[in-house]
């Protein structure tokens, strides 16, 4: 779908962008990249995160507006490869200015590695562009001291997850601890990029949710409140993995907001506690939790029957009537089978959620409600845009990234950018 700059509408592929709206990524010979996270310069050119599915490490693109690769980038090889161990599943990416930072996991350390606009290691950061700090400073409480005495951390095969507010960066991972046991931690830096010690003493915390029953506890999304007396509050999705027990508990995955400090809020959520459970029998598969313009949180994900599902909640953690009166809202785009379902975030009270179907059709939809709830009339037809896509073998439709930008919805569907426009 594409069309004239007099008669583009919101909904439509931008045909200014790649072919016709759509960049397939190719780097060298490496196979089967998978876009993981994508940004956006204020002068308008794009970084490209992925990874591969058959190799380590972690490969960072540099791309104009219309899509055209920087071949000079990175000394003219035209990309980074960053060959920490484990980064090609625990690898993100921030901009500071037009500098990419790219945070991962390198045998024990989270490293942040800076690098100038042309792709080169910036040598005034760190040592030789790179900032590593130790898991192994990361002691996570427990009862019994013996059973983490001598024990170091590794790392989990959950994402990376990095969120700056002000001069901190938040960055969310987990460690696995004592045997097979997985513990959710969140580190502050300060802009130095140094463990800020005024965040719960001393630079992180980590967050056990219901003692030794529930086994796994890994961070799915991070953000960070903005609005009033929420200013700068960290909240974290945490998915949980349990033993066999009969804690209710055991059943939820959790959304967990700690204060400024580091400390607990017990403001949030449910009665005495800093945290709201999520029921398994609500939304099978959570995908993504935003904030809006007011801090109100989204809920968004998967049903049993794999339709699209969002539940709101207040700024505070409390259901949200005012978001389809308190209740759940599906939605199964007209023909569309969902494999799977993804969000941006909420703007000028749209929530606008894609995802790709795998039957015999192979297309993408972008499906966008009001805030009301109601399909948006004014994006593709009758609010859901769709398009024609083959997904090359090996890739799965539920691993898909988005960003939002002031013109455009993003979508990295496997090796591909996809750019509709947003209004």
């Amino acid at each position: 779908m594409t069309a004239s700059s007099s008669t583009r509408r919101a909904g439509e592929l931008d045909p200014d962008f790649g072919v016709d709206g759509v960049l397939t990524i190719e780097l060298g010979s490496n196979p089967l990249l998978n876009i993981k996270v994508v940004k956006r310069t204020a002068q308008g050119e794009l970084y490209v995160l992925c990874n591969s599915l058959q190799t380590y490490g972690a490969f960072l693109a540099k791309y104009s507006a219309a899509g055209v690769q920087d071949r000079t980038f990175a000394g003219g090889k035209g990309y980074i490869i960053n060959d920490a161990p484990n980064s090609s599943s625990s690898a993100d990416l921030q901009l500071q200015g037009d500098k990419p930072l790219i945070f991962s996991e390198d045998i024990g350390h989270l490293t942040i590695d800076r690098f100038l606009a042309n792709g080169l290691p910036d040598p005034g950061f760190g040592t030789g562009g790179r900032i590593s700090i130790p898991f192994d400073g990361f002691n996570p409480p427990h009862p019994d001291a013996s059973k983490v005495a001598g024990k170091v951390p590794g790392y989990s095969k959950g994402p990376m997850l990095t969120v700056q507010h002000g001069n901190r960066w938040f960055v969310a991972f987990a460690a696995r601890w004592f045997g097979d046991r997985y513990l959710s931690v969140l580190v502050c830096l300060n802009e130095q990029f140094e463990l800020d010690l005024t965040f719960d003493k001393k630079g992180y915390t980590v967050i056990d949710l219901a003692g030794e029953a529930i086994i796994w506890n890994t961070p799915a999304r991070l953000i960070v409140q903005t609005h009033g007396a929420n200013a700068g509050k960290p909240v974290l999705f945490v998915r949980r993995r349990a033993l066999l027990t009969g804690d209710t508990d055991a059943l939820s995955d959790f959304i967990v907001r700690l204060n400024v400090d580091g400390s607990n809020d017990y403001t949030f959520g449910d009665i005495n506690s800093n945290r709201v459970a999520l029921p398994a029998d609500d939304i099978l598969d959570i995908q993504e939790v935003i904030a809006d313009e007011n801090d109100d949180l989204k809920v968004i994900g998967v049903q049993w029957d794999f339709e699209g599902a969002a539940r709101g909640y207040t700024a505070n953690g409390r259901v949200d009537v005012n978001f389809n009166g308190g209740n759940l809202w599906t939605s199964r785009p007209h023909d569309f089978w969902l494999s799977g379902t993804s969000t941006d975030t909420l703007l000028n009270y749209r929530l606008m959620t894609w995802g790709y179907n795998t039957s015999h059709e192979r297309r993408v939809y972008v499906n966008r409600v009001n805030r009301d709830c109601e399909q948006d009339e004014g994006f593709g037809i009758d609010g859901i845009a769709r398009f024609f896509y083959n997904l090359p073998s090996g890739y799965s439709a539920e691993k898909k990234t988005t960003l939002l930008t002031d013109d455009a919805y993003w979508l990295g569907l496997g090796p591909v950018l996809i750019k509709v426009l947003r209004n």
